[in-house]
């Protein structure tokens, strides 16, 4: 059909007539009036809007210049070689496979107001990395050195004063952006707001933002030295301290986001390893914090999440080595970006709010408010973060929203001080009638404690009362002499009756064997302290009266030699002890001393040392080990009774373990005597 040759040609030389003609841009019109102090140069979505264009080739500043001014005045196609872009925004998008260290030039056209009524500048926002800004050809401002290895001053707001015999009035005026790239997925003018504008008011913008940034620091860290004094106050607390230390850790964060940190030094590499050493000290802080402000440090599973978090916090330590010793910025943001922003990050907040929800499920109030101030911070965690991978282009909101969290745990302070307050209140409303109570409950528990005290006094004075028959002094002799010498440790008084009562056993009496007077006596020492050292020696006392009554009632007894007599008076003592166990054991010394012969026998069970006292000196009658305790299993077979002959004057010393405490001095080798 022929309408469709006709209609095939005319969208043939619609199409050639696209290819051939380029399309124009308008130039933006710089209006200064209406007490305007600046306008917007960024990029809009509206075609109308200013234009920006971007290229990855190299051009002179002066020829380009001179050669865009020669263009049209109102609109203007679009340079050979470059390509419109929305400005702020990330030219990794539009040239993704670029080498480190390379470098673009942004163009823009705008036509400059008649009669500016002050000195005009330019802010450009964040440029990654170095720039250099012409004007009309002529360099008015730069960033950076581009002979530089590494990045430094990619973070920076760049504001330039324009020299007013560079602005053409009234005319078209070619402005150049020269960016040289370090990061290899982050380059060109990133975020921020541009803007051509009064050079007073653009500069103090740029001051009042930082200057709230420091008042809201300063508050912050006014607020976090609050918590520094209770710790002081109270070091219990150890909550305050680490709280303190989140505190001190975010405003040093916070601070290293603002422009003021150039004025304290131009370092850039000291400034970026600083801030990511910081933010990797941040949340562990805060994790730590709320795990100690909380207590749940008892509680099985969270007693697990702390080992994952320590692992964390290890991992953090040796990324800080990797900071501190390693000149590489993008390994650094590299690190950051992967470890910590996707990895440990959101693991501490999650654990932190973790801990924040289980006691909200136990019903804790101060948990509840704590939450809603994470909730905020959270959120203001992922706009910063979207802000970061250059989503979003506002400010950063981290800074205000930490104001609220802040006011959330200034609020569980103030609920806590009113908490404390009705307490002391009610204590002092109802002081005197608690201390009535308390008195009249601890007269009660005294009186208990009395009556029980009087019960024990009596069950002891009526123990004593059958061991002090047993405990006699019966010798009758010419020639021998017996005294009894016994402190216990155990002292009582009941009623009008003051006593003693223990484990000692003396006993002493005159008996015939083999046809001859002899003194028989023995020392014990029962085990234990008070009543069970008593029982012993109840026991140890009743026997041995036995076997000195049935020796004198029997006619055997009369022939019996004293080896004989003393052998079979240790075996029957043994084995009444021995039905205890073991539980009940007594060391003993038994003797046996011919009172005309002088001859002494006797056994010793491991009692201390008998001693004789002969013409003003002691010695030991033994010098080893013989015979085991009464009460233990095997010490009836070889049965050893040892004799020596006494003088005139001898004085024989048979001790429990009272004396072996006597410390006489220090020999020449510093060991006691």
């Amino acid at each position: 059909m022929p309408w469709k040759k006709y209609a095939l040609f005319a969208l043939s030389c619609h199409a050639i007539f696209a290819v051939q003609t380029p399309t124009k841009y308008s130039v933006q019109v710089i209006d200064m009036g209406n007490a305007k102090e600046s306008v917007s140069i960024a990029s809009e979505k509206t075609p109308s809007g200013p234009a920006w264009f971007v290229t990855n080739q190299q051009i002179d500043p002066q020829k380009f210049s001179a050669q865009m001014l020669a263009a049209g005045k109102r609109s203007e196609p679009t340079p050979t070689g470059f390509t419109p872009i929305e400005v702020p925004s990330n030219l990794f998008k539009i040239f993704p496979k670029t080498p480190q260290g390379s470098t673009f030039w942004y163009y823009k056209s705008f036509i400059a107001p008649s009669n500016p009524r002050a000195t005009l500048a330019l802010r450009l926002g964040r440029i990654s990395d170095i720039d250099e800004v012409y004007l009309n050809g002529i360099l008015i401002g730069q960033s950076g050195d581009a002979t530089q290895k590494h990045a430094h001053a990619w973070d920076k707001i760049r504001v330039y004063d324009i020299p007013m015999v560079l602005l053409q009035p009234l005319e078209k005026n070619i402005l150049l952006v020269r960016v040289k790239s370090y990061f290899p997925n982050e380059f060109g003018i990133i975020s921020d707001h541009l803007e051509l504008g009064d050079a007073a008011k653009l500069n103090r913008e740029l001051i009042v933002n930082d200057v709230q940034q420091l008042i809201f620091l300063a508050c912050y860290l006014t607020f976090g030295a609050y918590f520094l004094f209770l710790f002081i106050r109270r070091p219990q607390d150890r909550s305050y301290l680490l709280f303190f230390i989140f505190i001190a850790i975010l405003v040093v964060y916070q601070f290293l986001q603002t422009q003021v940190k150039y004025t304290v030094t131009a370092n850039f590499l000291l400034l970026k390893r600083l801030e990511y050493i910081v933010l990797l000290s941040m949340f562990p802080a805060f994790y730590f914090y709320a795990r100690d402000f909380f207590s749940v440090n008892t509680i099985r599973i969270f007693r697990y999440i702390h080992y994952a978090a320590l692992v964390a916090v290890t991992a953090h330590i040796g990324l800080a080595l990797v900071i501190l010793f390693v000149d590489n910025p993008v390994l650094w943001a590299t690190l950051n970006e992967h470890v910590v922003l996707q990895g440990t990050m959101p693991f501490f907040l999650i654990i932190s709010l973790t801990i924040v929800g289980y006691k909200i499920a136990k019903r804790n109030r101060d948990a509840t408010t704590i939450m809603i101030g994470l909730i905020f911070l959270l959120a203001s965690l992922i706009v910063d973060n979207l802000i970061y991978y250059g989503i979003l282009n506002i400010p950063r909101v981290t800074s205000y929203v930490i104001f609220l969290f802040l006011v959330s745990l200034a609020f569980i302070l103030a609920n806590q001080f009113v908490r404390v307050h009705k307490q002391v209140e009610d204590l002092n409303r109802n002081l005197e009638q608690k201390v009535i109570e308390r008195t009249h409950e601890l007269q009660n528990s005294l009186q208990h404690v009395q009556e029980l005290k009087t019960q024990q006094d009596g069950d002891y004075f009526l123990t004593s009362l059958l061991i002090e028959p047993l405990a006699a002094n019966r010798v009758d002799s010419e020639h021998t002499r017996v005294e009894f010498f016994v402190k216990e440790k155990k002292e009582f008084s009941f009623r009008r009756w003051s006593r003693e009562i223990g484990g000692d056993m003396c006993v002493a009496h005159s008996l015939e064997l083999s046809g001859r007077k002899f003194t028989v006596v023995m020392n014990g020492d029962a085990m234990g302290k008070s009543m069970q050292g008593a029982g012993g020696a109840l026991v140890l006392g009743s026997v041995f009266a036995s076997i000195i009554e049935r020796t004198r009632n029997s006619s055997i007894g009369y022939s019996l030699a004293p080896e004989t007599w003393l052998k079979d008076a240790f075996v029957e003592l043994n084995r009444v002890f021995e039905s205890f166990d073991g539980s009940m054991l007594v060391s003993i010394v038994l003797a046996a001393i011919d009172d005309e012969a002088g001859v002494m026998y006797y056994v010793n069970a491991e009692h201390p040392w008998t001693i004789l006292y002969r013409n003003g000196r002691a010695i030991f009658t033994e010098a080893e080990l013989a015979l085991r305790k009464l009460g233990t299993l095997g010490v009836n077979e070889a049965i050893q009774v040892k004799t020596f002959y006494l003088e005139d004057g001898d004085i024989v010393i048979m001790g429990s373990d009272g004396r072996d405490d006597l410390i006489l001095g220090i020999d020449h080798e510093g060991e006691r005597i």
